[in-house]
């Protein structure tokens, strides 16, 4: 299965083999000084992860966060609790093989850059990022500053499986003043959200001298994921899949391509939702639905989150692309579905790898604009309830098929950009506590098809990300502004 490897250099040999320990700290004006990490000889591993379908499903770039502390981080301690770590994550310090049907556990390292600025971690979310307003726009490269340096960036994004790229980098930021920034670059390939999450929630457990819970599991391509036992005879696509194939030797083009001049933009929206919002959000959809819930169907608080999310993005449209508001045109949600819990046997939350794929949910753009919050939160589950313990070998076997025979399977989009991939990172990223619970998270990963929601600080509601032009990321929060303002009591 070729997947197009090139050949790119991290770094001198010498530089790979240097000792992880003693970090070495430059000040922001001289830009970061980098190390390479290892897992110590005694400890490493060798072989093979094969990689899964719904891996290859979601390879393309790596995913991009940022925890911001309060206090500064011990930078000893940081980088050996990290080696530590890395001998149950022993993938993440590999390289893809070649051709890259698995990673190979080579113990190539992971790069680690420190940085010593002035100011504050507080100062320097606040900057770009509404810890206390309600929303906030600003440019989309606000938080490169505390990400892996643009020279690995480059290297990793796009992804290339090429086997001289590392899998993992980490930027460390300590402020004069107070705090650490803590950024992460994991390509989507190796890892999802929650598995990203969890490998810091874990090395803070190791750093805390607590053992790691869940520890992760590598076994990436059981039954109830890849469908092992389902028959390729007679596979066809499923029909709730909206996925297409592209020959490997073949770029993805997206649909909406020609759309992405008016689209794409230099700017952020987030957005926030306090939880006081929400709830009165989710009180008013069960009101609006009391009919439908009292025949026994149901929507959860994400339903209703998703749903709001999903109508804001088409009005943004229909304005951005001059769409009648009355347009029979289709919409789609491709609403990211984590399936560990949902296969049979489940997985657990320590599956260490792509958990998630797609489910999707059309509406007509006069439909869904005309729609209230309950109608369009109650469609949304009905297809989420579609996908099963069935469905999700079936959708891993015709993955791994088409993959096999050469194609790069790929989400259908459309031309007028009117299918949005509406994510929720609902996981607990304050418990990567390093001694100090983050105060302040940025999820960093923005493209204008994708809308992301994270919970706040405290878990108190969600903050919303969307990204576009800056004159339509100020209407967006303008528009969900008015959406979610309490009713006037007149």
């Amino acid at each position: 299965m070729a997947m197009g490897c090139g050949a790119s250099e991290v770094s001198t040999e010498s530089d790979r083999n240097a000792a992880p320990s003693n970090v070495d700290v430059t000040t922001a004006s001289t830009g970061p000084q980098r190390r390479w990490v290892q897992i110590p000889s005694d400890k490493v591993e060798s072989g093979y992860v094969r990689l899964s379908p719904f891996d290859y499903a979601s390879a393309g770039r790596p995913v991009p966060m940022v925890w911001f502390y309060p206090e500064r981080l011990d930078l000893d301690a940081m980088v050996a609790t990290l080696e530590k770590t890395l001998e149950k994550y022993q993938l993440f310090t590999g390289r893809y093989a070649a051709p890259p049907e698995a990673v190979e556990l080579n113990n190539q390292g992971i790069p680690v850059e420190v940085v010593e600025t002035s100011g504050s971690a507080r100062e320097a979310a606040e900057t770009y990022l509404p810890l206390q307003e309600e929303y906030k726009v600003y440019p989309r490269h606000s938080n490169a500053a505390f990400l892996p340096s643009a020279e690995i960036h480059a290297k990793m994004d796009p992804d290339k499986f090429d086997p001289e790229v590392p899998l993992l980098a980490v930027k460390l930021t300590r402020f004069a003043d107070g705090g650490t920034a803590l950024g992460l670059l994991l390509m989507h390939a190796v890892a999802d959200a929650q598995t990203e999450i969890l490998f810091l929630t874990n090395w803070s457990q190791t750093f805390r001298h607590l053992p790691m819970d869940p520890l992760p599991v590598h076994q990436r391509c059981p039954p109830q994921v890849c469908g092992d036992e389902i028959s390729d005879s007679d596979l066809t696509a499923p029909s709730t899949m909206k996925m297409r194939c592209v020959p490997q030797d073949e770029p993805v083009i997206p649909e909406f391509a020609p759309a992405m001049p008016k689209i794409m933009g230099q700017s952020i929206c987030a957005f926030n939702f306090p939880k006081t919002t929400v709830d009165r959000m989710v009180a008013a959809a069960k009101v609006s639905a009391a009919e439908a819930l009292d025949e026994g169907r149901y929507f959860s608080t994400d339903d209703v989150l998703s749903a709001q999310l999903w109508k804001a993005m088409v009005k943004l449209r229909c304005r951005q692309l001059e769409i009648p508001e009355n347009s029979e045109d289709i919409t789609t949600s491709q609403r990211a579905c984590n399936f560990r819990g949902r296969c049979e046997p489940k997985l657990g939350h320590g599956y260490c790898g792509n958990g998630v794929t797609q489910v999707w949910t059309e509406m007509r753009v006069k439909d869904i604009l005309a729609a209230d919050i309950s109608t369009i939160a109650l469609q949304l589950r009905a297809d989420l309830q579609k996908f099963t313990s069935a469905t999700v070998p079936l959708y891993g076997r015709w993955l791994q098929k088409k993959q096999k025979e050469g194609f790069k399977v790929v989400p259908v989009f459309d031309a007028l950009a009117l299918t949005f991939v509406i994510s929720s990172w609902n996981f607990a990223w304050h418990a990567a506590d390093f001694g100090f619970e983050p105060f302040c998270f940025d999820h960093a990963a923005l493209v204008p098809i994708v809308c992301t929601m994270v919970p706040r600080p405290k878990q108190d509601g969600f903050m919303v990300y969307a990204q576009g032009p800056e004159d339509s990321m100020q209407y967006l929060a303008e528009y969900l502004h008015g959406a979610t303002a309490p009713a006037s009591a007149g």
